[in-house]
């Protein structure tokens, strides 16, 4: 792994939480985390963005890691456009063929084998057990119901919906690699789901509305032509749902504690 000191750095383009980005040369971009973030967390991220670039899948090109002024980042491939998401927004008349093209991504994707990633069974083990407000025994429950589940080996992106998803002159690319892993595609569909049903605060009435829209026309398309069944899905739903939890967002919890619920009393009767 290549570690780089340079004084490139550009205008800045965006500003995050975690990171701040900014121009790097004509073509690429720095991502670049703020002080105090380690470098554990940012060899991760750029080995979660390598691995899968190596699938050949729809990822933009990840370079070296590069530290500035104490401060740790990631050159990446500069992408002109915007997200599907706003896309949308700027043109509903665009919502029925943005929505195919979403959900046509995501099949490509679950063709991909992918190696070098955690799998999605580890992932969602370790969120669920990071979960300490789940009913007595839920825990318990959830986790020997999802080693149950089937194993497999395709590319699972872990935060799929259309603001991760850039539309450039080039043609569509994901973004946000750092939740990838590897399984079962339908671990990856149960994400998206919730996030599409869950991930939008509900003052934001609009965009939870074309979140929610969007995904049950992308589910609708996706089983039509995946070889997996609609009904295969209710099984990842609970694990996937569980597992996020862990991630404490605020308008989330009780929703989704009640929906872990709801699930849990599917699967006992």
């Amino acid at each position: 792994m290549n570690h780089k000191k340079s004084t490139r750095k550009g205008p800045k383009l965006a500003d995050g939480r975690t990171a701040e980005v900014f121009a790097w040369g004509e073509d690429q971009v720095l991502k670049l985390y703020r002080e105090g973030w380690p470098r554990r967390v940012v060899e991760f991220e750029h080995h979660q963005a390598l691995a899968s670039q190596q699938t050949g899948y729809r990822v933009p090109q990840v370079g070296e890691i590069v530290e500035i002024d104490e401060r740790v980042g990631i050159i990446y491939q500069r992408l002109e456009g915007e997200t599907m998401f706003n896309a949308i927004q700027n043109n509903l008349f665009s919502f029925p063929g943005v929505t195919r093209q979403m959900t046509d991504m995501h099949l490509e994707m679950h063709v991909c084998e992918a190696s070098g990633l955690e799998t999605i069974r580890q992932r969602l083990t370790d969120k669920i057990c990071a979960v300490d407000f789940l009913p007595p025994g839920a825990q318990e429950k959830i986790l020997k119901h999802l080693h149950a589940l089937p194993e497999k080996s395709k590319l699972l992106h872990g935060d799929f919906h259309p603001d991760n998803i850039m539309l450039t002159p080039d043609g569509p690319l994901i973004i946000d690699w750092i939740d990838a892993t590897l399984g079962h595609p339908l671990a990856d569909v149960a994400r998206t789901t919730v996030i599409g049903t869950f991930g939008v605060p509900p003052e934001e009435k609009f965009g939870r509305l074309l979140f929610r829209q969007m995904v049950r026309g992308y589910l609708r398309r996706y089983f039509r032509f995946s070889p997996c069944e609609r009904k295969e899905l209710d099984a990842w739903l609970l694990p996937v749902a569980a597992g996020r939890l862990s991630e404490d967002i605020l308008h989330e919890r009780e929703p989704i504690l009640a929906y872990v619920s709801k699930l849990m009393g599917k699967l006992e009767d």
